[in-house]
């Protein structure tokens, strides 16, 4: 589902470039405001996917160690950063 959030943030991103241009300020700033809520999305989607793992009683050896989950958040964090700061409109 995360993935999903992903590729509709991208499509709006691709879709209110192409067929809806911003006319003002304020439009540019709510359809930056959509695409951050679907990366949202993406986000909470994910860490609760890997709180699932954490937590699903799974042997030692298939869930993720402490190591890998806070790679796995930083990268997902850093990812949802990279993506807020290019939907940002340019003045």
């Amino acid at each position: 589902m995360a993935l999903v959030c992903v590729a509709a943030g991208i499509t709006t991103r691709i879709v209110l470039t192409t067929l809806a241009p911003p006319d003002s300020r304020y439009s540019a700033w709510q359809q930056c405001e959509l695409e951050v809520i679907w990366y949202a999305a993406a986000l909470l989607l994910f860490l609760a996917h890997l709180w699932r793992l954490g937590t699903s009683g799974l042997p030692e050896g298939e869930r993720p160690g402490c190591v890998g989950a806070v790679l796995w958040v930083a990268v997902a964090v850093l990812g949802f950063l990279v993506a807020v700061i290019s939907s940002l409109p340019a003045d």
